[in-house]
Order: structure tokens, then sequence, then C-alpha cells
């Protein structure tokens, strides 16, 4: 069932650039894309490494659920480390802006 754990990373990921575009005002297209979705990212995050890697997680929305194509246990893990990094990376710029989140 690594898939499972592949398909929730990469939608963490795609939540977590969408919950960025809102922030920002800016529209998107219905997409599990994540380099569409990095692309459409103002400054830094369209050139940012760990984003770029992210990329990767797309085939996890839904080429992975299919037989056969099951990530192995360490894609999985990849997939969670990414994942977790997009967060980091966009909880990060969200509060830099808003000041109102730390204090």
């Amino acid at each position: 069932m690594t898939w499972v754990v592949g398909f929730h990373a990469q939608q963490a990921a795609e939540k977590a650039l969408k919950a960025w575009l809102i922030w920002r005002q800016i529209d998107y297209p219905f997409s599990h894309d994540i380099h569409l979705l990095v692309s459409l990212c103002p400054g830094e995050f369209e050139h940012h490494p760990e984003l770029i890697a992210a990329e990767e997680l797309t085939r996890h929305a839904v080429e992975s659920r299919y037989p056969g194509r099951e990530p192995s246990v360490q894609d999985a893990l990849r997939a969670l480390v990414l994942a977790a990094r997009v967060l980091e990376i966009v909880n990060a710029a969200i509060m830099a802006e808003d000041e109102d989140w730390t204090s």
C-alpha cells in the first residue's frame, strides 16, 4: 500500500502550493501537476531546487495507483520527505510575509 503514502504526500505538496497561490491571490487551473503549480508561484519559488525536486511527486497523484506501478518503500519515503519540505517552504514564506502569524 505504498501508493497511499505517495498519493497523500503528493496531495500535501499540491495543497500547500495551492494555499500559497491563494495567499498571493494567483489563479491556478485544476491540476495535480506540481511543476505547473510551482511555475505559477512568483519569485524564488520558481527556481527553488527543493521545489523543483518535488515535481516528481506528480506521478503519485494518479499513475502510482495503478497495479504494477506502486512505488517502492524507498520511493514512498522520499515522497514524504519531499512533501514535508514543500510544506516547510510554503509555511516559512507565508510567515515571512505576515508578521501577525508570528506574534
